[in-house]
């Protein structure tokens, strides 16, 4: 990765495509701008990028699940890169439990500036994981053009009410551009500056989206937390953007309750019930595969309900298996690799269980 100085003496990284993966090329006749969704021209947008490994398709097949459970009007779709899109068995398990697949093209030599808050210097293991260097590749809902709205969910979202009416709302507003949830615990108002990218209702754009990737390859976003700083950095009002409040429609916390947050603490700060409560999201480092000590009974059932999940697509899919024994100390869990990956990538999973301990 290549590092350079720009005229401000601020450093920014480069990260670029290694030529060890495959071509980042869509399939003819497999443009995602063309799905339409709904009558109404709404559907719910998950995704999966790099590599494509199994515990990943395992966890977007959950949280879907778990949206299912909801009753959801509106159908449900799965960006996927074109190394992801390639594999056909996964894409027939979508298929098989109404998700739509759908090729986006991967984001490129992207530029941006500071520190990462995953770091991975030493590492390559993140191309095969789809951690940080991956997320930029999620703004593409907002070029998926032949959607009227879209609300993207990560696949650590627990969805714990039914979400239709966000989407509704979207749809039957012209004017609104996004309906946003705020990041961690804060007041809803303060997400017109810091919100969350996991629970984020959008009208897709192709003039904004287009916007979006030359002020990415420009340089211009933070490197912090990837998406959810290049989405902050471009779309917040008053910025690059150009959004401005009339156009962005601002959700309680309680649709995106960070578990690492503490969820009942979160609901007693900002004054909310547990009637309130439509997902909680799983975010950061606090991953749902390890229990631990001390959560709040929320915490525990939302832990409960995706591990019921998981466990399924887990067992269906082969490979993974939770460990036992001390390694379960690893904040983001502890898996076996599948025994049909490939070397590199058990060679990348050892050296990030490592670097977990």
């Amino acid at each position: 990765r290549p590092v350079r100085h720009d005229n401000l003496g601020q450093r920014s990284l480069w990260y670029m495509l290694p030529p060890s993966l495959p071509p980042a090329e869509c399939p003819p006749g497999s443009a995602a701008s063309e799905y339409c969704g709904s009558a109404e021209g709404g559907a719910y947008v998950f995704s999966i990028f790099g590599l494509c490994g199994p515990r990943h398709q395992a966890q977007l097949l959950t949280a879907a699940r778990l949206l299912q459970q909801t009753q959801p009007a509106f159908p449900l779709a799965a960006m996927l890169s074109p190394t992801c899109h390639r594999n056909a068995t996964f894409r027939a398990i979508l298929v098989g439990e109404s998700v739509t697949p759908l090729c986006v093209q991967r984001f490129a030599n992207v530029r941006c500036r500071g520190d990462k808050q995953l770091r991975d210097e030493g590492r390559s293991d993140y191309l095969g994981y789809s951690t940080f260097d991956e997320h930029w590749t999620k703004l593409n809902v907002l070029n998926l053009t032949g959607l009227r709205g879209a609300l993207y969910l990560d696949s650590d979202v627990v969805v714990r009410r039914n979400l239709d009416h966000v989407l509704r709302s979207l749809l039957s507003s012209p004017h609104l551009s996004e309906i946003r949830t705020p990041q961690g615990c804060l007041q809803a108002e303060l997400a017109h500056r810091f919100f969350n990218t996991g629970v984020w209702a959008v009208r897709p754009d192709a003039t904004v989206f287009g916007a979006l990737v030359r002020w990415l390859l420009a340089g211009h976003s933070a490197c912090w937390d990837g998406d959810q700083s290049a989405a902050m950095g471009f779309l917040h009002v008053g910025g690059p953007g150009r959004v401005q409040r009339a156009n962005v429609s601002l959700l309680h916390a309680g649709y995106n309750l960070k578990a690492d947050q503490g969820p009942a603490s979160c609901l007693g700060k900002l004054h909310l019930n547990e009637s309130e409560v439509h997902a909680v999201h799983f975010s950061g480092n606090e991953k749902p595969f390890v229990s631990r000590r001390g959560k709040d009974p929320l915490w525990h059932m939302a832990r409960n309900a995706y591990m019921s999940a998981f466990s399924h697509w887990a067992a269906r899919i082969g490979g993974l298996s939770v460990c036992v024994g001390p390694r379960q100390s690893h904040a983001k869990g502890c898996y076996e690799p599948a025994a049909n990956e490939s070397a590199w990538s058990r060679r990348t999973d050892t050296a990030r269980k490592r670097s977990w301990s």
